[in-house]
This record gives structure tokens, sequence and C-alpha cells, in this order.
């Protein structure tokens, strides 16, 4: 019975392997997330003269948003990495090591999730016309992250939620 178990664990802990390709896949998408960025920043310098300064400011949050997503896109590589497949023993002796780099786990990569859904809500409500108080915002990602479904009675949540869902 003890070789069958032994057999049973090297294959669930070799099996970790299977998220390198994922991880590189994710690689791939900061290289396309890069090519939408210089396309956006295309637009918004080739419409500078024409945009008013509500519709500049949306446009650069919109960079902003894309510049965070693939900061938290690699947070996800490397933490995912090293909590779950391997060390990156090429980044221990660089001195251009990030110094958060192996101490992310999982629960703080969920709570960075959390507020970039967070973040993206507010940035939602915004042209909408709907801006709502912050605890208002933060109640509805963690509904939504949760997927829950939120009892209330205010009429803020009423302009959040469904835009809370489509984020």
């Amino acid at each position: 019975m003890n070789r069958i178990s032994n057999s049973i664990e090297a294959i669930l802990f070799r099996s970790r392997f299977l998220l390198a390709p994922l991880y590189l896949g994710l690689v791939g998408a900061l290289f396309l997330l890069t090519y939408r960025f210089l396309i956006e920043f295309y637009h918004i310098a080739l419409h500078i003269g024409e945009a008013t300064p509500q519709s500049f400011t949306l446009d650069l949050l919109a960079l902003l948003d894309l510049t965070l997503l693939a900061n938290l896109i690699l947070m996800v590589i490397f933490a995912g990495y090293e909590n779950f497949v391997s060390r990156i023993d090429i980044a221990t002796e660089s001195k251009d090591r990030p110094h958060w780099m192996g101490t992310i786990d999982f629960s703080g990569l969920k709570i960075k999730l959390f507020w970039k859904l967070a973040r993206k809500l507010v940035f939602r409500c915004r042209p909408s016309g709907r801006p709502a108080p912050s605890n208002d915002i933060v109640i509805s990602a963690c509904a939504v992250n949760h997927d829950l479904e939120l009892e209330h009675c205010d009429s803020h949540f009423e302009k959040i939620l469904p835009i809370a869902i489509k984020v």
C-alpha cells in the first residue's frame, strides 16, 4: 500500500508542471496587452487636439488600467510559478529581482485581484454618470467576487450592481 501511495503522491507532485504552459500563455498575453496599449496610446496621441478634458482623462485611465493589468499578470506569473511549480533560480542571483518576488502567496494574489475588480468597478461607474461611495463599491466588488447575491435598500447598489456583474 505504501508503494501505491508513494506513486500517487509522485504523480500529484509532478503534475504541478502542467501549470507551466499556462504561465507561458500569460507571458503571451503580456505581449498582446502591450500591443493593445500601443494601439490605445497611438489613438490618444492622434486625437489629442479633439479630446475634451473628460474624454482625455478617461482615455488615460484606460491606459492606466492596461498597465495595472499587466503588472497584475506579471505578479500572477511570478507568484504562481514560484508557489505552485518551481523556484525561479535565475531571479535569485539577479540584482534586478523585484523585492516582492517570493513573498506573495495565493491569498495575497486573491486580495490584489479583488482590489483590481473594485478599481475597475470605479472606472466603469464614472463614465456612466453613476458615482457611488467607495464603501458601496467595495461591498459590490466583494459580492461579485464571491458570487453572492446582495440584499440592499440603497439606491447606489441598484446603479452599481448591473455594472459590477458585467465586470
